[in-house]
């Protein structure tokens, strides 16, 4: 249902501005108060998956152990990367998920 919203809310966002704000320009997004809700529901799926995976992790044999930790290193570079730049210890100044993504990706 949230993603649904989000696209309906992305769509009219000229009208309401609850996804992003009309400070927003190019490159500098402000957010509204829808985004902060669709990126919990994000997380939290990324985190709730991951738990998942961990858990199949430590329980499958050795033999599928490769293919749970190559499923499993994208979500964590992705978790990390964001983790830092919120923490202020990423070493660029921009986000770097796009890059982790495209690396975890390829990885798959």
């Amino acid at each position: 249902m949230i993603p649904l919203v989000t696209a309906v809310l992305g769509i009219t966002n000229d009208w309401h501005h609850w996804l992003f704000l009309p400070e927003s320009t190019g490159a500098q997004i402000v957010p509204g108060p829808w985004f902060f809700v669709q990126v919990t529901y994000s997380f939290l799926l990324v985190v709730a998956r991951s738990v998942i995976l961990a858990f199949v992790f430590s329980l499958s044999q050795t033999s599928k152990r490769p293919v749970a930790a190559v499923i499993l290193a994208p979500v964590i570079s992705v978790l990390s990367t964001g983790y830092a730049l919120a923490a202020g210890l990423s070493p660029a100044d921009y986000a770097m998920h796009p890059l982790a993504m495209a690396i975890g990706t390829w990885v798959l």
